[in-house]
């Protein structure tokens, strides 16, 4: 009886001191110090013109050029919307291109563009103006991706 009691004793020893070094706080995530740069919209240019086809499975392609980060780690983008004479301080829509939001591209469909288009208060058969710009982030900084560009769209 004492040899089991002994044995008992020293495995609630072993498992005790092998979980102590759990215990210890970790200081990892202090010190996360990077930064980035801004993603380059190279299209659709600035103003164009799209004339919407909700009818087909036509889309625009926004694409940029990657932002770079100080301590090459992977970035992260997403695309947002407004109106106009919007600050992007709630954007009107948000989309996340494919690869996770890695990708250097995001196509919108006429139909989704229709509906930013509604939001934004744009007439039936009538005209107006978006704004769009990308946002670059690497999980510890973002960059805001600067004024964007604007997108005339034309309703049915």
């Amino acid at each position: 009886m004492s040899n089991k009691l002994l044995y008992m004793a020293v495995c609630a020893c072993i498992a005790t001191s092998s979980l102590l070094p759990a215990c210890k706080k970790d200081s990892w995530g202090k010190n996360n110090v990077t930064t980035i740069t801004a993603a380059i919209q190279s299209a659709p240019d600035n103003n164009v013109s799209v004339a919407l086809d909700t009818l087909s499975n036509a889309v625009v392609s926004f694409e940029w050029q990657p932002a770079k980060t100080g301590n090459f780690t992977p970035v992260y983008y997403k695309v947002v919307f407004d109106k106009e004479s919007g600050d992007f301080a709630h954007p009107l829509y948000t989309g996340v291109p494919l690869s996770l939001g890695s990708a250097l591209k995001l196509a919108v469909s006429h139909k989704d563009l229709n509906k930013i288009a509604v939001m934004a208060a744009i007439p039936v058969a009538g005209k107006g103006k978006l704004k769009w710009k990308v946002i670059a982030s690497n999980g510890v900084v973002d960059d805001p991706g600067g004024a964007g560009r604007l997108i005339e769209i034309q309703r049915q």
